[in-house]
């Protein structure tokens, strides 16, 4: 299987003040719009978020919302005739003002929820053609920072192997995974496998979801483009299947 390719606008935030004091480096900084919420505007703001391991910091309004307090984070798409149908039945709440500029959009929006003192607080937000990789940085990162409940599930051991650990522009990297049940180390066929390659930019490359053999196994190869950047890439693969808990692993390599 071949990965599919993303392209996004990031400018990294680092390097030191004027006390010489190292700047905390940001994940990835994406230019966005803001088309509303809990804040009173009279027309769309641009911005710049930074995506922090912990938060996001919106730069214009000098806001902070940290991932343990966000409740929600929504992808509404007005070219998607469910998502439209959801803000007409009123199962996705938004302003009329906001829906009208939601519709115009070329791509989705992105609808944070999150606490501030006890109340709840909306943002809704335009990435442009950024939305579903800065959509999917936030999402993740507010899922990982929940309270985690045990699952009495089984659970499964997923495992990447690598055709090398560096590997030349223009040539193929390879992934085989093998999927096993983590107690008894069977091997588990058909789970359903989904992959991403991170880029040391902040950007990444999607794998087309597969499922694994009678072997428990599944291979992806990734064709290096001559244009891609030198440094060092991480690849996550994440594992799901009727009556085990869900897995993940991640591997990281050299394009030199």
């Amino acid at each position: 299987m071949m990965a599919t390719h993303g392209s996004t606008i990031l400018k990294m935030s680092f390097g030191f003040n004027h006390n010489h004091e190292q700047i905390e480096e940001a994940e990835g900084t994406y230019y966005a719009k803001c088309l509303g919420g809990s804040l009173e505007l009279g027309q769309p703001q641009s911005l710049l978020i930074f995506i922090y391991p912990d938060r996001i910091f919106l730069d214009r309004f000098r806001i902070t919302i940290h991932y343990s307090s966000m409740t929600e984070v929504q992808m509404i798409d007005p070219r998607n005739e469910g998502d439209s149908e959801k803000v007409s039945w009123g199962v996705v709440a938004l302003p009329l003002v906001a829906w009208s500029l939601i519709k115009k959009l070329k791509c989705g929006a992105t609808i944070i929820k999150y606490l501030e003192s006890g109340q709840s607080k909306s943002l809704i937000l335009d990435f442009g053609k950024n939305f579903r990789y800065a959509h999917r940085l936030i999402y993740d990162r507010m899922i990982k920072f929940r309270p985690l409940i045990k699952s009495d599930k089984p659970a499964m051991c997923i495992s990447v192997q690598l055709r090398t650990l560096q590997v030349s522009m223009g040539n193929v990297q390879n992934f085989l995974l093998n999927v096993r049940d983590k107690k008894s180390n069977e091997v588990l066929q058909n789970v359903k496998i989904t992959g991403e390659v991170f880029y040391p930019t902040g950007g990444l490359a999607r794998f087309e979801d597969d499922v694994t053999d009678k072997e428990g196994c599944l291979s992806y190869s990734w064709e290096i483009s001559q244009n891609i950047r030198k440094g060092i890439y991480t690849a996550k693969f994440s594992g799901e299947a009727a009556g085990f808990e869900n897995g993940s692993t991640s591997i990281s390599f050299e394009v030199i």
